[in-house]
């Protein structure tokens, strides 16, 4: 259960927003910033639940297997 939502690579995440912004040169209002940030995590978060129901099957005979 630990490994669920891959939560420790949040990090990433917030960084590959701040990255975005520092490439760009651009200046960007606050709130807006808050606002793609949020959204980013909750996408991730989505697709990191999403793909833990999917492969409930293969990660369980992964782990009878020793994988």
């Amino acid at each position: 259960m630990s490994r669920f939502l891959r939560i420790k690579l949040l990090p990433t995440v917030i960084l590959n927003m701040m990255a975005g912004v520092v490439v760009s040169n651009a200046e960007i209002d606050p709130l807006i910033f808050v606002l793609l940030l949020l959204q980013s995590v909750a996408l991730y978060l989505f697709g990191m639940g999403l793909n833990d129901r999917v492969d409930l099957n293969r990660d369980r005979k992964n782990m009878e297997l020793g994988i």
